[in-house]
């Protein structure tokens, strides 16, 4: 399954979970407001009126005892023709009002229970109005008995009113109690659907936990081969090609470990071939160097030689004669030419031979600093002010005595291009993986045209230059994985001379 699955899946779960948390909490709030508004709209203001009919009732019980006793006949003349009517019309009212607030809820009732008590009471009340108009007919006729036909039909009507009255009230009663009772188990239901519901959302709560700390355990999980891949893919980035990114497993990251690490071995490889290819152009580049060389060498050759022999033959003839100073003369010449030869030879023979061995650890700074201190003392004959700007430290890897003869070449060069004095400056910086060293100079200079020429086997600018001295440092530089360039110096008082710049890998850079 690829981790794009998974996380859809995972982020669906956490979906599916909170919206069906969402959506029972929902069916239970719901729940609980029906029951609720079952309650505010329907049983309590039913509730309410039947308690005013109870009132009702007993207020006119005492009013019929107090209408017992009168004995004045105008009264009693107001009375049945007013009473019946308003006791009974405010009886009717209450009941009329709860009928419609029962047959309302009733209509929109959505539990069963519900239905059942509104049915229920709505028969009651059916039932209770029948009751009181048949009330109101027996108040009539009680009230006509007191004003006219003696206390014996009004003592019997009395009674009857009296069982009217409590069969009224009882059906009073039992609906009060019913309603009552529905109210109970309605606030039970309600009770009961609240703690549940906690219930449910506290259970809600700790799976929605649980969950997620899964789903963290598994992103975790998922995406720790992130870090070694990072890392390698770091490493690659500054060079190190060797570097190997250890994620198992056949998911995506697996697949993408497997590729890098190809990457990575692909790299390596043409590390590798970049190298020895390097290798193999630099040693043509020498061949090809030691080719124009013997040429030239021969030419050099030729003039020492020729001179030698001439100068030969002149001792001869000069042993010959006896001419002593002649002889000593044409020693002088050949000691001369013998010395132009030895000097060639070595320079040849340092040119053609480049360092081996195992590379050490060089701290330029100090390889640097001692050349300097080596020509100090020839600077100060010359009038020459030495200036420096070393780093701390300089490492690389290489041949401290070859890098030790690059230094000398140039601070040499630079010595001797200053006849009337002047400025010598060396700086050191470590900038951008590598080390970038640089020797000015405020002599003549170095004709545009010439500067790359100053590279080239046997070209000098100094009459008594081999030409061989920059183009060695060419190829020590080279070897060294650097390069070497010269250029016109540039001083902040505006003067003139040549820089010479190198720049060299530093230690553990590719």
């Amino acid at each position: 399954m690829s981790i794009v699955t998974r996380i859809v899946i995972a982020f669906g779960v956490v979906l599916a979970t909170f919206f069906t948390v969402a959506g029972l909490s929902y069916v239970e709030l719901r729940s609980i407001g029906r029951e609720l508004r079952t309650l505010h709209h329907g049983y309590l203001p039913i509730l309410r009126r039947f308690t005013e009919l109870a009132s009702l009732q007993r207020q006119r019980d005492q009013h019929l005892d107090e209408i017992e006793r009168q004995q004045d006949p105008q009264i009693l003349r107001l009375l049945e023709r007013h009473y019946p009517a308003q006791a009974s019309g405010k009886m009717a009212m209450l009941l009329r009002e709860a009928s419609e607030i029962a047959e309302s809820n009733h209509r929109e009732a959505e539990t069963d229970s519900a239905r059942s008590v509104l049915t229920s009471v709505l028969a009651q009340l059916d039932a209770l109005s029948a009751r009181n108009k048949k009330t109101t007919g027996i108040l009539a006729s009680f009230l006509a008995a007191m004003r006219s036909e003696g206390t014996a039909k009004a003592g019997e009507l009395r009674q009857d009113l009296r069982n009217e009255e409590r069969a009224q009230s009882d059906d009073i009663r039992a609906v009060t109690n019913a309603i009552e009772a529905a109210i109970r188990e309605t606030v039970g239901v309600a009770q009961r659907r609240e703690r549940d519901g906690a219930i449910f959302v506290v259970a809600a709560t700790a799976v929605s936990l649980l969950m997620g700390l899964a789903i963290l355990v598994f992103a975790r999980r998922t995406l720790a081969p992130i870090r070694p891949l990072t890392e390698a893919a770091r490493r690659v980035a500054i060079g190190d090609y060797g570097a190997r990114g250890n994620v198992r497993g056949a998911g995506e990251l697996g697949i993408l470990a497997d590729e890098f690490n190809k990457m990575a071995k692909a790299l390596l490889d043409r590390d590798a071939r970049l190298k020895q290819q390097q290798r193999e152009l630099v040693e043509a580049e020498r061949l090809a160097a030691v080719g124009r060389i013997s040429a030239q060498i021969a030419h050099e050759i030729r003039n020492p030689l020729n001179a030698v022999g001439l100068n030969t033959e002149l001792l001869d003839e000069a042993l010959t004669s006896g001419d002593r100073g002649a002889a000593e003369k044409s020693l002088r010449v050949i000691q001369r030419e013998i010395d132009r030869l030895s000097e060639i030879t070595e320079s040849y023979l340092r040119f053609g031979r480049m360092p081996s061995g195992p590379r050490t650890i060089v701290d330029l700074r100090i390889v640097l600093s001692e050349v300097i201190d080596l020509f100090t003392p020839e600077c100060a004959k010359r009038a020459i002010r030495v200036e420096r700007a070393l780093d701390d430290s300089a490492p690389v890897e290489g041949y401290e005595n070859a890098l030790r003869q690059v230094f000398v070449n140039l601070v040499r060069n630079a010595v001797e291009a200053m006849k009337d004095g002047g400025r010598l400056r060396a700086t050191i910086a470590v900038q951008n993986g590598g080390v970038a060293i640089a020797v000015s100079d405020t002599g003549s200079g170095i004709p545009p045209e010439d500067r790359d020429r100053v590279f080239d086997p046997f070209f000098s600018t100094k009459v008594t230059g081999t030409g061989l001295g920059l183009p060695h440092a060419r190829q020590i530089v080279r070897e060294h994985g650097g390069q070497i360039r010269c250029a016109p110096a540039l001083w902040e008082d505006g003067g003139a001379g040549t820089t010479f710049f190198v720049d060299l890998p530093r230690r553990g850079a590719k």
